[in-house]
């Protein structure tokens, strides 16, 4: 997931840059992309880190729901621990809940955009 951004008092040192239309375009275009604000975007490009567009508000509730799926199996494994639940496959749970799990990652993971990269 994205990193917040700093507290506002952190941010508050100006940096004047002067760009002609196309390149103010091109990177208002690539930050729109992401879904970051400009100053976001160019701080990021600038120092090299990571530029990762937050996940789409689908992906988020998919993640939330399958926190609770995470959670049920959770339960379940502990129950298989502890003796109290019987007829379930051990392995089984630990594969399911691996692979969703797995599926959170994924939703919140996006590729990051590689300098000079064209988007």
């Amino acid at each position: 997931m994205a990193q917040p951004l700093l507290p506002r008092q952190v941010l508050r040192e100006r940096f004047d840059l002067y760009l002609n239309e196309a390149e103010r375009e091109a990177i208002t275009t690539r930050a729109r992309r992401l879904n970051l604000p400009v100053s976001t975007y160019i701080r990021k490009a600038a120092l090299s880190q990571r530029i990762q567009a937050p996940p789409p508000a689908l992906n988020i509730k998919a993640w939330q729901e399958a926190a609770r799926w995470a959670s049920n199996l959770n339960q379940l494994a502990h129950a298989i621990a502890s003796g109290n639940a019987t007829g379930v496959d051990a392995t089984t749970v630990l594969q399911l809940s691996d692979a969703v799990r797995a599926l959170r990652l994924q939703l919140l993971t996006h590729d990051a955009i590689a300098e000079g990269e064209s988007t």
